[in-house]
């Protein structure tokens, strides 16, 4: 595929590797499309159901992982408790750890951190998935640097699978390397017990070798037509003056009725609603835009906080971003999802 500003990321031996967002973006939509539609055959056994639900995951993780790129450093950084972030992500995980017969368990102190609250999630996800990459026990450990400042997140983890070459690690090297996040993947020291894994993730500030390069940016493409519905005018102005100064043109309209009257004037290239897809007098209008233009990218406002996940192609679930975030979000989300919707 042609990208226009191809980017370089270091591999496991240290060499260099020409990667591209659009890329990474484009193989999560079709690990997540395939495994939608596998999903739907008769008679899976249940440990194939198991797999493509797995697959079905990474393909929406990979996609998720090049929005949390896309954030500039230390862009809507907030004080975190880093413990409280632990136990929530555990609750969070309690019945998949089940199933795959992992043991978590989280230790430490209350810390305060500043760090975009969406990153640290997506960071301790990753985390989460490497220590359950197979069965066994493993601990997440909230740990102080100094009285303020930066903190440690330290896992332990007895599953063999968690080796450094393991896809989730990987992953989360990526989002370090791009936030400036001090990571380390080591033998425990420990003679006793099973052998085990010790690695750490340093938060809290913002490190030398902090760098964006690897992936690069998805760009909404000039004079780009986006439909925006939304009931409410100021979100409609909002998202209209975003969408405006990168150079594409926005067709702003208030309701499904407008909406139909608006496609008359020719396709647009995405479409924004701050109307549920699901919402009984929307339902039957997205359903023929699915049928007619099953490529089309669909970005759904929501009034939920920090929600920022992509689509699921020919899945039936547009893209997700949250209404109160529209200028951190928006551009980035239309280029990923059109971007997508081209490869």
């Amino acid at each position: 595929m042609n990208n226009p500003n191809p980017t370089q990321t270091e591999s496991l031996t240290g060499a260099s590797v020409r990667v591209s967002s659009t890329i990474l973006s484009s193989l999560g939509a079709h690990i997540a499309q395939s495994s939608i539609r596998l999903q739907q055959e008769t008679g899976l056994s249940a440990p194939a159901k198991n797999t493509l639900f797995e697959l079905e995951a990474l393909g929406l993780e990979l996609q998720e992982l090049v929005h949390g790129l896309d954030v500039p450093i230390w862009s809507n950084a907030e004080p975190v408790d880093l413990l409280a972030a632990l136990h929530n992500a555990h609750r969070l995980w309690l019945t998949e750890l089940a199933r795959r017969g992992s043991v978590m368990q989280v230790t430490g102190k209350s810390i305060i951190v500043r760090v975009n609250p969406a990153l640290l999630q997506q960071a301790i996800d990753l985390l989460i998935e490497h220590g359950s990459s197979g069965p066994g026990h493993f601990t997440l450990d909230a740990e102080s640097l100094q009285t303020e400042g930066p903190a440690l997140l330290r896992m332990t983890s007895t599953a063999e699978e968690a080796l450094p070459h393991e896809l989730h690690w990987q992953l989360l090297r990526l989002v370090a390397r791009a936030h400036g996040w001090a990571l380390t993947h080591e033998p425990s020291i420990s003679g006793v017990g099973p052998p085990s894994w010790r690695m750490t993730c340093q938060f809290g500030q913002t490190l030398a070798f902090a760098s964006t390069e690897g992936l690069t940016r998805a760009r909404i493409p000039a004079r780009a037509r986006i439909l925006v519905i939304d009931h409410d005018e100021f979100t409609r102005l909002h998202a209209a003056q975003l969408i405006q100064a990168v150079g594409a043109r926005a067709d702003c309209v208030s309701s499904i009725q407008q909406a139909r009257l608006a496609l008359k004037d020719g396709d647009p290239a995405a479409v924004v609603t701050g109307i549920s897809v699901d919402d009984p007098e929307a339902q039957e209008f997205f359903e023929d835009l699915r049928e007619r233009l099953p490529h089309l990218p669909l970005i759904e406002l929501v009034d939920q906080a920090f929600v920022f996940t992509t689509s699921a192609p020919q899945g039936g679930a547009p893209a997700r971003i949250a209404r109160q975030d529209l200028a951190n979000t928006l551009v980035s989300s239309l280029g990923q999802e059109i971007a997508v919707s081209e490869w």
